[in-house]
């Protein structure tokens, strides 16, 4: 499942590939990456593609 969530980052444009995911953040009040706190529809996007991940506090470093 990470690895479709990263590519679809990607297709988004919210990272340039593969080693640009540093820092990912979802949780119940909003999506960070790299850092930058994505706007709400982008927020909106991932919570319901990928729910399990919003329903905690799910967290990655790499």
């Amino acid at each position: 499942m990470m690895k479709q969530l990263i590519q679809d980052l990607i297709s988004d444009k919210i990272i340039a590939d593969e080693n640009g995911l540093h820092d990912l953040t979802i949780n119940s009040d909003g999506m960070t990456v790299n850092g930058n706190r994505q706007p709400d529809n982008v927020f909106k996007k991932y919570k319901e593609k990928y729910h399990s991940f919003s329903m905690g506090d799910f967290s990655y470093h790499n």
